[in-house]
């Protein structure tokens, strides 16, 4: 991606336009986003030549740790209800590395920003070994910039997490509408995630991770769902970490603090925690926007829970015992322990489209880290 600074007026008026069209605008510090692409229609699954399946998965002992090896004849895989047969298991640091940091720079994470800075320095020098491994800083409150674009550069990173700042605080608790109702406010978390998979991370080889730094309440502030953001996150073959972190809203929620919104919570609309209704596997479809008049309270673990281990990630929460510190070294140690599993599927079951699968290791004491699935792209997508 190639990136040009942008001046205010300019953006503003892409601003403009991207909310008549009602899609997310990546900003970035350096250049336009370029034309989002159109969502791919639904269409009936279409037989395509698939070589060979890759899948990333992190395999733990009894212990908890990552385990570096592993065999193919000591795993069986179903893809849609079918045995097939595992061709390879090889260590993943043999491919490179693109890692996606995404920081919650809203309000309630003021006091914590300077934890996550020193935290993600200590981070970007820890993981970045390999000299093809890259890695890109992006943050997000009620917007979502790019600080730095993929790089290999270590200070380039580090001077993108200096970046970093608390920004439009009085639209991170309440905001005003048009028509003078409060609205209450969150963080474009969905669009973070979709557009750091659909516009980045789509775009580059080898192994791909999003590492998420957020109290995750978003509310309805983003253009996208979460079963977007998920998507998104399988087609650009993306493993999720998310690192939870109790923002300031959330511990008056719980009743630290003092003042805030700590009142009796009012019913999910639609029966769902997520706003906008529950569509198919318990996500937001029904429209994009839930209602903003009622207040309720999303649970931000079960939203990085549900980001994490569908696309073979985890989620972390930061607590005293645990700090962002401690969490951002499991994950390095994770990745350095990462497997690449391959495989070709029988032609029969090669259709485009979401495809499941399923990993059972025969050692039962062993736990598998993997995806739920993968996406084959329609004949012609340059993906």
């Amino acid at each position: 991606m190639s990136l040009f600074r942008f001046c205010f007026p300019l953006v503003f008026g892409l601003s403009l336009l991207a909310a008549a069209q009602d899609r997310p605008v990546l900003r970035d510090k350096t250049a336009p986003p370029p034309a989002p692409a159109p969502r791919e229609a639904d269409t009936p699954s279409k037989p395509v030549e698939v070589k060979e399946v890759m899948l990333p998965l992190i395999v733990r002992g009894k212990d908890g740790k990552p385990m570096p090896t592993l065999t193919k004849s000591d795993l069986d895989l179903v893809q849609d209800g079918k045995a097939q047969t595992i061709t390879a298991v090889e260590q993943g640091a043999n491919q490179p590395l693109t890692v996606g940091l995404l920081i919650d720079t809203s309000g309630a994470m003021r006091n914590e920003l300077s934890a996550e800075k020193s935290a993600s320095h200590k981070f970007i020098d820890e993981l970045l070994t390999n000299p093809k491994d890259q890695a890109f800083v992006l943050h997000f409150d009620h917007e979502v910039e790019l600080l730095e674009d993929v790089t290999t550069s270590r200070d380039q990173l580090d001077k993108a997490v200096e970046l970093l700042d608390i920004g439009h605080t009085s639209q991170d608790t309440s905001d005003s509408r048009d028509d003078g109702r409060a609205r209450r406010g969150g963080t474009q978390l969905y669009d973070a995630v979709f557009l750091a998979s659909n516009e980045i991370l789509a775009k580059q080889p080898g192994r791909k991770v999003l590492i998420i730094l957020s109290f995750a309440q978003d509310r309805s502030s983003s253009k996208e769902t979460l079963s977007d953001a998920i998507e998104a996150a399988q087609r650009a073959e993306a493993m999720v970490y998310g690192v939870y972190i109790k923002g300031e809203e959330e511990q008056r929620h719980h009743g630290f603090g003092n003042g805030g919104n700590g009142g009796p919570h009012i019913g999910y609309p639609g029966g769902s925690p997520y706003p906008g209704g529950g569509g198919p596997g318990g996500y937001p479809g029904g429209g994009r926007r839930g209602n903003e008049d009622k207040q309720f309270h999303v649970d931000g673990k079960k939203v990085l829970t549900d980001l994490a281990t569908r696309t073979g990630g985890e989620m972390l929460e930061a607590t005293k015992k645990d700090s962002i510190d401690s969490l951002y070294s499991q994950i390095a140690d994770d990745l350095k322990n990462q497997l690449l599993l391959a495989y070709k599927p029988d032609q029969a079951d090669a259709d485009s489209g979401f495809h499941r699968v399923t990993l059972t290791p025969k050692d039962k004491e062993l736990k598998i880290q993997a995806p739920e699935g993968f996406y084959i792209p329609e004949p012609g997508s340059t993906k």
